[in-house]
C-alpha cells in the first residue's frame, strides 16, 4: 500500500502529515468529550477549503481519510466505534455532506 507522500509524488511532507494527524485526533477528542462527532464537519470543511486553496488534489482530504481510517480499524477497539462511524459516514457521504447533522 502506498503512503500519501508516494502517492502525491512526495509534494506532502512527513511534518505536513504529522500535523494532520495532530489535529484532526485533537479534534476528535474535543468532539468526543462534547458528545457530538458532527463538530468535526465544520472542521474537515475547512482543511479542505485551505487545501485546495493551495492547489492540492482534491482527492487528498478523502485519501488521508481513508488511510485514517485504515488506521483507526486496526488500532482502536470497540471504544473507537464513534471515530470509525463517523470516518465511514464522511468517506461514503462526502465532505459537504457534513454541514448537515447525522440526525436532521
Amino acid at each position: 500500500m502506498q503512503s500519501l507522500a508516494q502517492k502525491y509524488d512526495h509534494q506532502i511532507s512527513l511534518g505536513f502529515l504529522q500535523d494532520a494527524n495532530e489535529y484532526l485526533a485533537q479534534d476528535m477528542l474535543a468532539a468526543l468529550a462534547l458528545g457530538d462527532m458532527f463538530l468535526l464537519g465544520t472542521n474537515i470543511s475547512w482543511a479542505d477549503n485551505l487545501l485546495s486553496h493551495r492547489e492540492f488534489p482534491e482527492a487528498l482530504i478523502l485519501d488521508y481519510l481513508e488511510d485514517y481510517r485504515n488506521a483507526a480499524q486496526m488500532y482502536l477497539s470497540e471504544s473507537g466505534h464513534p471515530i470509525l462511524e463517523w470516518l465511514e459516514t464522511i468517506l461514503q457521504n462526502g465532505i459537504k455532506e457534513q454541514s448537515q447533522p447525522f440526525n436532521e
